[in-house]
């Protein structure tokens, strides 16, 4: 969209911001239905994960398909209805060429195309059942057991006092981040545990906002689904060094630093009785 008029500019800035909007609250909603959909196949979790559900809009299947990748670390296949076929996107992990593993079956498709990590396609409705049984078996054939966890790669290490708006800034240009492309990742710690605040509507989620002391300074961090770990750490009067990442979080028209947390394991000392 083009234009040199300031209400047309102004017009279309609206519009665009109003469908992003729209879109962000469609791929939230289907990211919680298609991990619960996963969590409902639990303990049993499969080689691959193939998910449907009819209302899934197809321009946000591959971004749902992302998260739930993110979050089981399973290759995935994700998708949704439109004029009568199935529209779908695949993302996958470092190990397993989805692509490959698809192009041997492509006959099967209405379309078909992508790369090593990611795919898109369409599929007649019918198909589905024998798609589920076939990417799982391929998925179960070629996945060794230390694949099914993703591999942490470090960028450095840090000091907490380090993380302030100027490195921020020197972060984004490193994006757009993809899978090509993950987002930094950071060493920290040794650090002393404070406090551990529960967050979010469902306390049984295990969402928390963690209290850290480092050289006497006090840092906030988000953790997701560890906050039961880290009420067993602070009991234990252990240290811990954590990966986080760190990007720019924006809350209430207030800009912050925002460090949410990775990974992490305790510190023994050795040297200490």
């Amino acid at each position: 969209m083009l234009t040199q008029n300031k209400e047309e500019a102004s017009d279309f800035a609206q519009f665009l911001h109003l469908e992003n909007t729209q879109r962000q609250q469609l791929e939230k909603k289907f990211t919680a239905e298609a991990l619960q959909m996963v969590k409902n196949k639990m303990p049993n979790l499969p080689d691959a994960l193939v998910l449907y559900e009819p209302n899934w809009h197809p321009g946000v299947v591959g971004l749902v398909a992302s998260r739930v990748l993110e979050k089981y670390y399973r290759p995935t296949l994700v998708f949704g209805l439109l004029d009568g076929k199935l529209k779908g996107s695949g993302r996958s992990t470092h190990s397993f060429n989805l692509f490959a593993a698809l192009d041997e079956v492509r006959h099967e498709f209405i379309s078909f195309g992508g790369h090593f990590h990611a795919v898109g396609l369409t599929l007649a409705p019918e198909k589905l059942p024998w798609l589920c049984e076939y990417l799982q078996s391929k998925a179960q054939e070629l996945i060794a057991a230390e694949d099914k966890t993703p591999p942490l790669n470090l960028d450095g290490k840090l000091s907490l006092t380090q993380v302030d708006n100027h490195f921020i800034s020197r972060l984004e240009t490193f994006e757009p981040y993809g899978i090509e492309n993950p987002r930094t990742k950071w060493l920290v710690g040794p650090l002393q545990i404070k406090h551990i605040k529960r967050i979010g509507k469902d306390p049984t989620q295990g969402h928390a906002k963690i209290l850290f002391l480092e050289q006497n300074k006090e840092f906030w961090l988000t953790a997701f689904s560890m906050a039961e770990a880290f009420e067993n750490l602070l009991a234990s009067g252990l240290d811990v060094q954590l990966v986080i990442e760190a990007k720019r979080g924006f809350w209430n028209n207030r800009e912050y630093v925002d460090l949410s947390i990775v990974d992490f394991a305790p510190v023994v000392y050795l040297d200490r009785q």
